[in-house]
């Protein structure tokens, strides 16, 4: 009993700060009868350590996150030009407030995104 306790403490770091994926889908056209073009969910909240993972269900789609057009966003990414095929994971190791969009013609509208990446101590308190 006492070694079970013991591997459990000495394992509880690790299980404290273990990596999370949050899934997001990229989907919707500006075609006419299609869905707007969307991310779900739009805002995701994660910590440092965490990641995001883009896919497209529907349409061309990319993410797009560089300065040019967000300057206060914390660092830049992107996953390219826009595709079908949309597959893109980013682990995200600075924290703030990150804001992104699709950058295919006329999709930036609808279709942007927030991703806010809190320090791992953090402590949110729910009431």
């Amino acid at each position: 009993m006492t070694r079970d306790i013991t591997l459990f403490a000495s394992l509880l770091p690790i299980l404290c700060t273990a990596q999370i994926t949050v899934e997001v889908e990229a989907g919707g056209s500006t075609l006419p009868g299609a869905d707007d073009p969307y991310y779900s969910p739009a805002d995701v909240t994660i910590h440092v350590g965490d990641a995001v993972h883009w896919t497209a269900a529907s349409g061309s789609h990319n993410v797009y996150a560089m300065h040019d057009d967000f300057p206060d966003n914390p660092e830049e990414f992107s996953s390219g030009e826009p595709s079908s095929d949309l597959d893109f994971t980013r682990t995200f190791t600075i924290p703030g407030f990150y804001m992104y969009h699709c950058t295919q013609q006329g999709h930036s509208a609808t279709q942007h995104g927030t991703i806010t990446v809190l320090l791992s101590e953090s402590v949110e308190e729910h009431t």
